[in-house]
């Protein structure tokens, strides 16, 4: 390539990097600006002692029955099935699940995955987060600052099965210019459990979230 068509190009490749910069800031500015409004919107209402102990003995045990729940909180059966009503409309209770052991099943590989794209812009993250979806072995997907896109978190029986997640899924997932793994050695602490002091709900304040519908079946 001679000297005139390289410096014909590189102004071109300089829009092209910074159009894809722009568009990664826009879209980090655009999700500050829901959540803002969100929090605007929501309705500032308090967690009080007998919310954070029917919480926390739901995050213990989720299959105990209505009768079971109110004795641990001391509540009567009513005014306690009202009370999880209510945290299940705010959003607070998202759904009660089953856990099931990693190990147990032979899945006691733990990779982080930090991602960076070539393209920045809305149709290139939208195909990429959608692609992340559809791989049952990635059980954690985050957008992140810095000089990564995203952080991934997969879990797998075995090396080899993971390299083969690697090569024929991660890496065909669109937009995907350069991944890094690290391989976790040991797991030393993992909770599902959300903490709930007030210093830790920031004054006890919450933003209900977007939900699906889950009754409640005790």
């Amino acid at each position: 390539m001679s000297r005139d068509s390289v410096g014909t190009c590189l102004p071109a490749v300089r829009g092209a990097l910074a159009t894809d910069r722009l568009a990664k800031r826009d879209r980090m500015r655009a999700d500050h600006e829901t959540i803002g409004r969100c929090k605007k919107i929501a309705s500032q209402t308090l967690l009080d002692d007998f919310d954070r102990r029917i919480l926390r003995s739901l995050q213990d045990s989720a299959d105990q029955s209505m009768e079971e729940l109110a004795e641990h909180v001391g509540l009567s059966r009513t005014p306690c099935w009202r009370r999880v009503k209510r945290l299940e409309e705010l959003g607070i209770i998202l759904k009660r699940v089953a856990l099931l052991g990693r190990e147990t099943l032979g899945l006691d590989v733990t990779i982080f995955i930090r991602v960076k794209l070539n393209r920045h812009d809305a149709d290139t993250l939208c195909r990429f987060e959608a692609g992340v979806q559809d791989i049952e072995e990635v059980v954690e997907c985050y957008l992140i600052a810095g000089d990564q896109d995203y952080l991934l978190q997969i879990i797998s029986s075995n090396l080899a099965k993971y390299e083969d997640v690697l090569k024929h899924r991660i890496i065909n997932l669109p937009g995907v210019n350069t991944v890094s793994s690290l391989v976790a050695l040991k797991n030393i602490k993992y909770t599902t459990k959300v903490p709930l002091s007030p210093q830790s709900t920031s004054g006890n304040k919450w933003t209900p979230a977007p939900r699906t519908s889950h009754p409640t079946s005790f």
